[in-house]
């Protein structure tokens, strides 16, 4: 058993790529609210600067929700091991079974 930090720090960096993912909304807004600076002509500096931060700041929001939700690793669940015994017996069940005639032999 241990901590299952693969797992965790996935779950991490999904939440914030998808909290960083909100940035294209705010760079798209920013275009339709004021078309003259945030364009991608003249104004694509401000623009990617705009996307950019919008990034950080969105995607440590929804990296805080994550840790807020699963602040730590979950222990991971303890391994069965099995008997040779328990695996010729699960062997055996597996194996499918003949079914009997429908009708019987005279």
């Amino acid at each position: 058993m241990g901590l299952d930090w693969g797992k965790w720090f996935m779950g991490l960096m999904a939440a914030l790529i998808t909290g960083g993912a909100g940035s294209i909304t705010t760079t798209g807004a920013a275009g339709w609210i004021a078309p003259e600076s945030f364009n991608m002509a003249g104004g694509f500096h401000k623009t990617m600067l705009l996307f950019g931060s919008a990034f950080v700041i969105n995607g440590v929001i929804g990296a805080a929700a994550y840790l807020k939700q699963s602040p730590v690793p979950i222990e991971r669940p303890p391994r069965d091991i099995w008997t040779d015994a328990q695996r010729a017996a699960a062997a055996a069940a597996a194996k499918p079974h003949p079914l009997p005639d429908a009708a019987p032999k005279p």
